[in-house]
C-alpha cells in the first residue's frame, strides 16, 4: 500500500501481472470506480486502452446499479499500511483529486 493507491502483483504461470490500483467515489449512481495504471505483464507496460477495457469488463459497479436498493461508499483513503473508509477526522488524510494515477 502506498499513499492513495495499492500496488498488486499476480503470480501467473508464465509472466506475472502487476498494477497500481486506486478506488474513488463513483460518478452518478456508481458507488465507486476502480482505476488501474502502470499495468505490466512480464515487465511490459500494457496500453491504456486495453487496461481500461479489462477494468470495465470486470468492474462490479454495473451489477451494483441493478440492485433493488441504493449502494453508496464513503470516501476512501489508502495510506501507508492502512485503508480508511469515511472521513479521517483525526488525521485529515485525503487523496487530492489531482493525485497522479
Amino acid at each position: 500500500m502506498e499513499r492513495c493507491a495499492v500496488r498488486v502483483r499476480w503470480t501467473l504461470p508464465g509472466p506475472d501481472l502487476s498494477a497500481r490500483l486506486t478506488l474513488e467515489s463513483g460518478p452518478g449512481h456508481d458507488p465507486f470506480s476502480i482505476h488501474a495504471d502502470t499495468v505490466r505483464y512480464g515487465g511490459i507496460r500494457l496500453p491504456g486502452l486495453l487496461v481500461d477495457w479489462v477494468v470495465r469488463t470486470f468492474d462490479p459497479t454495473p451489477r451494483l446499479r441493478r440492485l433493488p436498493m441504493a449502494v453508496a461508499l464513503a470516501p476512501v483513503y489508502i495510506g501507508q499500511e492502512r485503508l480508511e473508509i469515511g472521513e479521517a477526522k483525526d488525521t485529515g488524510a485525503t487523496c487530492p483529486s489531482g493525485e497522479p494515477r
